[in-house]
C-alpha cells in the first residue's frame, strides 16, 4: 500500500513515518519504476505497535532494545512504569 494509505490507518505523519524507517524500525519494498515506498499490512502492523510504545512514553532507544529482544520487554515496561509512578508522585506533591 501506498504511504498516503499508511497515513490514513495510521494516523502517523509522513514524516513520523519516514523518521521510523530512517531509525530501522521498519524496511517497507521499494517501487523500482518510481522509487516510492511499497507498505505491506505487517510494516502496518509494526507503526501501530511504535506508536503505542511512544504513547506510552517510550524512548526510541529503549524501543530499539524491545524489538531487539523482545523476551526483554518486561524489564522495559517496569522501567516505565517505574518512571510514570514517580512523575505521578511529583505532580501529586505540586
Amino acid at each position: 500500500m501506498k504511504l498516503g494509505e499508511v497515513v490514513k490507518i495510521t494516523g502517523l505523519s509522513k514524516r513520523t513515518i519516514y523518521f521510523y524507517i530512517e531509525e530501522h524500525f521498519l524496511s517497507p519494498e521499494v517501487n523500482p519504476s518510481n522509487g516510492y515506498y511499497i507498505f505491506s499490512e505487517e510494516d502496518v502492523e509494526r507503526l501501530k505497535m511504535l506508536q503505542q510504545l511512544r504513547k506510552a512514553d517510550f524512548s526510541i532507544k529503549d524501543i530499539h532494545a524491545i524489538l531487539k529482544h523482545p523476551t526483554s520487554a518486561y524489564i522495559y515496561i517496569q522501567k516505565q512504569i517505574d518512571t510514570l509512578k514517580r512523575e505521578q508522585e511529583l505532580l501529586a506533591k505540586k
